[in-house]
């Protein structure tokens, strides 16, 4: 049994598994709900700008937003900063603070400046606002006093995503999506890979009561 329960670990670490505890392996054949969580497990993890929409007034050109939105995610490793790689080198930001499950803040010159959600990057501007639409993930670009601008992230779904959750189903495991990401976002991927179950805007702390 030791050498058999060895021989697993060792060949699920090959195929990109990580076993924290040995009971894990023999409890397997009793699952019946499998939860999963969004970026870089459903999907590939690399997100790239689709669209960037500027709020009416806003004197800045799109690659001076996406170099401000750069500048806040410099030296960041989460997965969405990557998608700013382009521009980092526009502009510096000083005082840069990442507010978990909310976005980055820093400044340039004398102007504070938000990037993340709504809600936390148009704190201080008294306005509320939409998401553009449900097909992207949408970052909301703001300074101290107005927002500037929407943008919006895509990433690609891993290719044998769908044909998982297939197989998952067929065996009479029920499968969950358990995301931070906005709903819209959330429910599409959802409805793309036959998912029924879902939650979106779950942070950190959520996940883990979940």
């Amino acid at each position: 049994r030791p050498a058999a329960l060895s021989a697993a670990t060792a060949n699920l670490r090959k195929r990109g598994f990580l076993v924290a505890r040995g009971h894990v392996i023999e409890t397997l054949s009793n699952v019946n709900r499998v939860i999963f969580d969004k970026t870089g497990t459903l999907t590939k993890g690399k997100f790239a700008v689709a669209e960037v929409k500027p709020f009416a007034g806003v004197s800045q050109s799109e690659h001076e937003l996406l170099g401000i939105a750069a500048a806040l995610e410099a030296g960041s490793n989460h997965p969405l900063a990557a998608a700013f790689h382009p521009w980092q080198d526009v502009f510096k930001a000083q005082d840069i603070k990442q507010i978990t499950a909310a976005g980055v803040e820093g400044r340039i010159g004398d102007q504070l400046y938000r990037l993340g959600t709504a809600e936390f990057a148009a704190a201080d501007c008294n306005r509320s606002l939409e998401l553009p639409d449900a097909l992207h993930t949408w970052l909301l670009l703001a300074n101290s006093q107005t927002p500037l601008a929407w943008i919006a992230l895509v990433d690609e779904v891993r290719p044998d995503a769908a044909p998982l959750i297939q197989r998952l189903k067929a065996q009479g495991i029920a499968v969950e999506l358990l995301s931070g990401d906005q709903s819209g976002a959330v429910a599409q991927l959802a409805h793309q890979l036959g998912i029924d179950d879902y939650v979106a805007g779950a942070k950190p702390g959520d996940k883990l009561s979940h």
